[in-house]
């Protein structure tokens, strides 16, 4: 019997750094162990739609190369709160003329002063704040530039600084969350949602770095007939989004607007040389502000042309790959441009995903809000196509939502495959569908193998 809700949706959410998973016993469900006869989903064979609607978390981060990038064109403006000056005669407060718009754990940046993770700790007064790190480099300052910028999201993985705030390089793997899931790990990290030994379905993240680089999703599905594995992949269809408003100042650089009249490159630095796959006579400390596996650009008439994706960084040269400016460039002073801030806007938006296999001609298809998608196989070919002999089951072992399940202890996010994000609902029922209600699962009782809600009342 079905009942209704109202108000807020609620969700089972795991939460960036979590280890955690839902388990559906396999042994829970075989109501005699001497024959090992399972009932309900472990004992379908043949035809399924699995559905689940998602919100999934940004696990990149904010990768940024340096504690001063904030200032050296890669601002996020709409996350500054407020600008003001201000003078201290203690390193851990700071005076102003007023607290009005500042509250206690926002980010206090400063071009040279401050470490990245300096926070708001207190606000004493109406004109005054006590901050979290005694970072600044003298006790005594006046009329001092500062930005105060809004805390990190609990949706978005915290990333590690490369420098202190002297400048000197730091180990990242002393950091808590680099200890849960590495730079390197994250973009190419797998969100497992449902995972059983006969089918598996995950987001796959694929980005080349988490420097202005939200994670990036492709839906994974693996499924097992007869011993044979068959793996099918969408191409990235969960994806940040890029551009933003432009706040005039006077010194800012007035180019890099799209035909909507949002900003979407930023000049970073300029060159002198280009040829074949490097970029030469970099302006000093130009290549600092530029991190490998970010796209750079020139622009060519009112059009940005993809110089490539950087592989390697020098003192004054960069090194790229997958351009499509097909000419050199000698001895000429050129404006060097990386894309704006992107933003994962997909952590505030919930995406159905709809995964059906029909066993009459061994065919899987994947949807996303009703859409069906274009799946490649391991050879990168697009294919629908399930290989193995005899029936498709669920298996006869225990099935995990959220992960794998098991390991603990650091590298465990990537043994376990954790996903992080909120599930709302779940579904597998014994039939093949192709249309969807992406908003709600309504699966019809008689078809039902699994139904899961997530709310309150079920939690």
């Amino acid at each position: 019997m079905y009942k209704i809700l109202t108000g807020k949706q609620r969700g089972l959410v795991f939460p960036v750094m979590c280890n955690g998973h839902l388990k559906i016993d396999y042994s829970d469900n075989v109501p005699n162990s001497t024959y090992d006869i399972g009932y309900g989903i472990f004992s379908h064979e043949n035809s399924f739609t699995l559905e689940t609607i998602i919100t999934p978390f940004d696990i990149n981060g904010d990768g940024r190369t340096t504690r001063s990038e904030l200032f050296d064109g890669k601002d996020r403006p709409s996350e500054i709160i407020k600008e003001c000056t201000y003078g201290t005669s203690n390193r851990n407060i700071l005076d102003m003329t007023s607290t009005s718009g500042l509250s206690v754990g926002m980010r206090v940046v400063h071009s040279g002063d401050f470490s990245d993770e300096t926070l708001i700790t207190e606000i004493t007064s109406s004109t005054r704040i006590t901050i979290s790190r005694v970072n600044l480099v003298s006790s005594t300052q006046t009329n001092q530039r500062v930005f105060f910028v809004k805390p990190y999201s609990k949706k978005v993985m915290p990333s590690p600084p490369t420098v202190d705030v002297a400048g000197t390089s730091v180990t990242q793997s002393n950091y808590q969350s680099s200890k849960y899931l590495t730079n390197a790990d994250r973009i190419s990290h797998e969100m497992m949602i449902f995972n059983s030994s006969g089918i598996s379905l995950s987001l796959l993240n694929s980005t080349f770095t988490n420097v202005n680089q939200p994670a990036e999703y492709k839906i994974k599905a693996a499924i097992t007939i007869g011993g044979t594995t068959t793996t099918l992949t969408s191409g990235h269809i969960i994806k940040s989004n890029s551009g933003n408003q432009f706040f005039y100042t006077s010194v800012d650089n007035k180019t890099g607007f799209d035909t909507n009249g949002m900003v979407q490159y930023k000049k970073i630095t300029t060159f002198s040389n280009f040829s074949g796959s490097t970029i030469s006579t970099v302006a000093t400390n130009g290549t600092k502000k530029i991190a490998i596996g970010e796209l750079v650009y020139i622009k060519s008439g009112d059009a940005f042309v993809l110089l490539g994706r950087v592989t390697a960084t020098g003192s004054s040269t960069l090194t790229v790959t997958g351009g499509s400016y097909g000419s050199t460039i000698s001895s000429t002073t050129t404006d060097l441009y990386l894309p704006v801030e992107r933003d994962a806007s997909y952590i505030n938006q919930q995406f159905h995903i709809g995964c059906s296999f029909n066993s009459s001609n061994k065919t899987l298809n994947v949807y996303l809000n009703g859409n069906k998608l274009i799946l490649y196989d391991s050879s990168e070919s697009a294919s629908n196509s399930i290989s193995g002999t005899g029936s498709f089951s669920f298996g006869d072992s225990d099935i995990y939502i959220g992960a794998t399940g098991g390991a603990v202890g650091e590298g465990s996010t990537t043994t376990n495959k954790q996903f992080m994000g909120v599930l709302h609902e779940l579904s597998i029922t014994n039939i093949t569908r192709k249309t969807f209600n992406i908003r709600n699962l309504l699966p019809s009782y008689d078809d039902t193998l699994l139904f899961l809600r997530f709310e309150e009342i079920d939690i």
